[in-house]
């Protein structure tokens, strides 16, 4: 189509570059800060890392160099309308295009398994979510596989991909296809994930902060869906105008840039409470106390019975000897103690006589939105409390 010199300088004028540059830095700067406190939390503080630090933090590079191919291509032209390049600008966007596919791939499969990790090592005890998260990890690592083999191989040879010299004599998937199927699969995953969580988060009795901080962290699970709906809708628009693709493209970048950096935030925040913690502890401390360290009647114990008296110990004998008080442990529950901080609603089962059962709490999962925010040096909510060390596991007896 030709275009008058008006039409050529109106449209010259127009161009999506800049908005996609800010959404793409601003939102990996974002998921990158939730990192770093992330990793101040547990390795600074808690001192303990695990599976689900290092997968998300090879997300984060991912998610890095997913950017910076979306910012390059912006160089190339990405954003301004196709009658006003020439061939070497379309071949080095899809290029760019071509990596940062594949990083956007490995990027939202690893913060997946992230996710899906720390709700392993938290809800696990639950025969239903240990084998529901099993189910979703496997699911997630064979949908990592598939979309990052197809990526690899939409073309052959690969370079046909943006080579566009060569592309009509190579064999070429139909991408729309290929790119609706994985748009499809991705939400039904992302939906599936952010479902998983909800019961067991409602059956936790915790505190009224912690429990609204946890609603806001799901919330953002429900928020990557929406986004990666909305990126589905951008890929439709854009196959819809194949005369001017560099124009339409910019919707799909950014918005792939934002599921993944949101992903990221989500999968970091139930992480980042010791930092918050020693930041506001006001805010974000454990409900057994308050910013000084000390019980409060505003910050109950641990563990509070129904006449409104402490019993910080957490050690219960059958025989009618709970560190130093009297009372049978069916007294203890009818008293209303098990109302503590991040228990079940429903209280443990009472054990035969002359049988002792063990529940222990691992200090990871003390470490979340959860729970309590001890660290490696006895520290809770950035105080040393007045009782000494906090014990990484807790014993209940009886």
């Amino acid at each position: 189509m030709d275009f008058s010199p008006e039409q050529l300088a109106a449209l010259d004028a127009e161009s999506k570059g800049p908005t996609t540059l800010v959404v793409v830095i601003l939102f990996t700067i974002l998921s990158f800060f939730f990192v770093c406190m992330r990793y101040v939390s547990r390795f600074a503080i808690i001192k303990r890392g695990s599976a689900e630090d290092y997968t998300i933090g090879v997300a984060m590079i991912l998610s890095i160099g997913m950017a910076a191919c979306m910012i390059e291509q912006v160089k190339y032209g990405n954003g301004r309308h196709a009658a006003l390049l020439e061939l070497d600008n379309f071949i080095g966007i899809l290029k760019y295009l071509y990596f940062s596919i594949l990083a956007y791939c490995m990027a939202i499969t690893l913060t997946k398994i992230s996710i899906l990790l720390q709700l392993q090592r938290i809800f696990g005890v639950n025969k239903l979510m240990h084998f529901a998260t099993l189910i979703m990890m496997a699911v997630v690592v064979s949908y990592g596989i598939e979309s990052v083999t197809i990526g690899i191989f939409t073309c052959t040879p690969v370079r046909a991909y943006w080579d566009l010299k060569i592309q009509a004599t190579s064999r070429c998937l139909p991408q729309d296809k290929v790119y609706y199927a994985n748009g499809g699969l991705n939400i039904a995953i992302d939906l599936t994930i952010a479902t998983l969580p909800i019961y067991s988060v409602w059956k936790l009795q915790i505190d009224i902060r912690q429990k609204i901080a946890l609603m806001a962290v799901l919330a953002l699970g429900w928020f990557v869906c929406f986004v990666s709906i909305l990126r589905l809708q951008a890929l439709v628009v854009l196959y819809q105008h194949p005369e001017d693709t560099t124009w339409y493209s910019p919707e799909t970048a950014y918005w792939s840039c934002i599921e993944v950096n949101v992903g990221i935030i989500c999968a970091c925040a139930p992480a980042i409470r010791p930092v918050l913690v020693r930041i506001v502890p006001r805010i974000f401390g454990t409900p057994d106390y308050g910013s000084g360290g000390r019980t409060s009647k505003t910050h109950p114990p641990f563990i509070e019975l129904g006449d409104n008296k402490s019993a910080p110990s957490t050690t219960i004998r059958s025989n009618g000897a709970r560190s130093g008080r009297s009372g049978s442990r069916n007294e203890v529950q009818e008293s209303g103690a098990w109302r503590g901080f991040g228990r079940l609603e429903k209280p443990p089962p009472v054990a035969p006589a002359n049988t002792t059962t063990r529940i222990n709490i691992s200090r990871d999962v003390e470490q979340t939105f959860w729970r309590g925010d001890e660290d490696s040096d006895g520290y809770n909510n950035g105080f040393k409390g007045s009782g000494g060390r906090a014990e990484s596991t807790r014993e209940l007896v009886r």
